[in-house]
């Protein structure tokens, strides 16, 4: 691969109840149940695939959901497609297994639509053409998710315009991105989670909104661990580690606004560990790892305003 010039970068060489009150008299209390964030005084519905609980299957349970419930769903294979409409709560137990294999008709696993807002907890995807896919407003969360053996990606939300947080999961194993962001609008936070061997790692290329990925991993990518060309909105990469990329471990060529890495670890890449090229924004690296071949952080053609740091390290060839 032809290498380019790079421009000096700065690394810093660092280490790197609930309250209670009195009742006036007259008053009546209430005990409110909550559950993953939702208050509600009903009862969660119970989803179990042996037919034992308020349901067998997940949809029917969500369709029956208001707004603020909770669906529980214990463990075991469920053969189905969801479709996810309202600001509902899916707290699964571990081993609930929503099954694409067995669903050979279903594209997409969970559709988020409308302006829905839901909670999805602990629930694994598996083997569907698309894992989740998100369409409109938000936010949604996603915590405790597994999302593997995605034909394509396994989380596919281009242009959604809502924030999204995806904590304490796994994305493996796509065919094509683990999380495509393409053109989406609203901030997001990777917390936690790893996203490992599939075409592209994260890719948000034209994506508008804050992104902070923290304390996660991208790893075995054919291309790009992550992918933020043209983005406009503040990056943050704190505690991840990207490695065994085919091509640069981060891509921000074009990228508009301020980027912050700090306490990264960038391993083996195909390409550069961090390209800039062409970025407007100020860039501060802290604290961080690059090794394996080639060039560290490539900036040519960026018009940083400052490039913050001390401790005096020059950022170049590894």
């Amino acid at each position: 691969m032809q290498r380019v010039p790079t421009v000096a970068l700065c690394l810093a060489l660092l280490a790197v109840s609930v309250s209670g009150g009195a009742v006036a008299a007259g008053e009546t209390t209430a005990t409110v149940d909550t559950y993953d964030g939702n208050n509600t005084t009903a009862e969660p519905s119970v989803v179990v695939s042996s037919g034992s609980g308020d349901y067998r299957s997940i949809q029917p349970a969500l369709d029956a959901a208001a707004d603020g419930e909770t669906v529980v769903v214990r463990a075991g294979e469920y053969a189905e497609a969801l479709t996810v409409d309202s600001n509902v709560t899916i707290r699964a137990d571990p081993g609930a297994v929503l099954e694409g294999g067995e669903v050979p008709s279903a594209f997409t696993g969970v559709a988020v639509t409308g302006s829905s807002a839901p909670r999805i907890d602990g629930l694994t995807v598996a083997n569907f053409s698309t894992g989740v896919v998100g369409f409109g407003a938000g936010p949604w969360t996603l915590s405790n998710v597994t999302v593997r053996g995605s034909a394509t990606d396994g989380v596919y939300v281009p242009g959604t315009v809502g924030d999204w947080e995806i904590r304490d999961s796994r994305i493996v194993d796509s065919g094509r991105a683990g999380v495509f962001a393409v053109e989406s609008g609203g901030s997001w936070t990777i917390a936690n989670t790893t996203v490992r061997n599939s075409t592209a790692g994260v890719v948000a290329t034209r994506a508008g909104g804050d992104w902070r990925l923290q304390d996660g991993t991208v790893a075995a990518t054919e291309g790009d661990g992550v992918q933020a060309i043209e983005t406009t909105g503040a990056w943050s990469l704190d505690g991840v580690a990207i490695d065994d990329t085919g091509d640069d471990g981060v891509d921000a060529t074009g990228a508009g606004t301020d980027w912050t890495i700090r306490n990264a670890t960038v391993g083996d890449t195909g390409g550069y560990g961090v390209k800039a090229a062409e970025a407007t924004g100020n860039w501060s690296v802290h604290g961080s790892q690059f090794r394996g071949r080639g060039d560290a952080v490539v900036a040519e053609g960026s018009r940083a305003a400052t490039r913050r740091g001390t401790g005096g390290a020059t950022v170049g060839s590894r």
